[in-house]
């Protein structure tokens, strides 16, 4: 099971977010870095070294994070069973497990799918600066669902060896045929925790999302 993350100046939670995904079963990670400046290349040299994380100089203009999920899904798709497509801040959460794989398991036999992960989106938890810690133990408070259409946001996972994934976006996949199946994984199997904000101090100097309200 791999991820594909496209990054810019997120070196401070690089190494959390990497991790803690491996402790539910991320084996491997496809970075594109987006002319990071931060030190986020340093904090990832280990891990490219130890065959953990494969790194791409990611200039890309236009929509970037689409371009580097269509150029992994098909570059990569050979080296690994499941691919997922998700960000920094977003973390997984297997619900009745430690790890992701039973519920990967549990349909790598099936017709090609494609699994939909709902989100619990969390704000700055009261944090006006940002903390000493990490994000799980400094974040706390979330909305109150993760389902839709009180939290429209999704992330997906999917078999990329199939060839039926024709081109990933960002929060959704366009398939090559009907072949493919979308299955809405229930949060009460699986589901992810999105720290979307942080501290209002994160928020404020955040360049995409600093014009919207928390």
């Amino acid at each position: 099971a791999s991820l594909c993350c496209i990054v810019r100046d997120e070196g401070r939670y690089l190494r959390e977010w990497i991790e803690y995904s491996r402790m539910v079963g991320v084996d491997h990670f496809f970075f594109y870095d987006h002319g990071s400046s931060d030190g986020t290349r340093e904090v990832l040299a280990p891990y490219v070294d130890a065959g953990v994380a494969t790194v791409h100089d990611w200039g890309w203009g236009g929509y970037p994070q689409r371009e580097a999920h269509a150029h992994c899904t098909h570059r990569y798709s050979h080296l690994t069973q499941w691919l997922g497509l998700m960000d920094v801040d977003e973390f997984i959460v297997p619900a009745r497990s430690d790890s992701i794989h039973p519920i990967l398991a549990h349909f790598a036999a099936e017709d090609p799918v494609i699994l939909r992960l709902s989100s619990l989106t969390f704000g700055s938890s009261g944090h006006k600066a940002r903390p000493p810690g990490l994000v799980l133990e400094s974040y706390t408070r979330r909305n109150v669902t993760s389902v839709y259409p009180s939290n429209p946001q999704h992330k997906v996972w999917f078999r990329p060896g199939t060839g039926h994934v024709h081109l990933p976006s960002i929060h959704a996949v366009d398939i090559a045929d009907e072949a493919s199946a979308l299955v809405e994984v229930h949060p009460h199997d699986c589901f992810y925790n999105h720290y979307r904000s942080k501290s209002l101090d994160d928020h404020a100097s955040d360049p995409l999302r600093a014009r919207f309200p928390i």
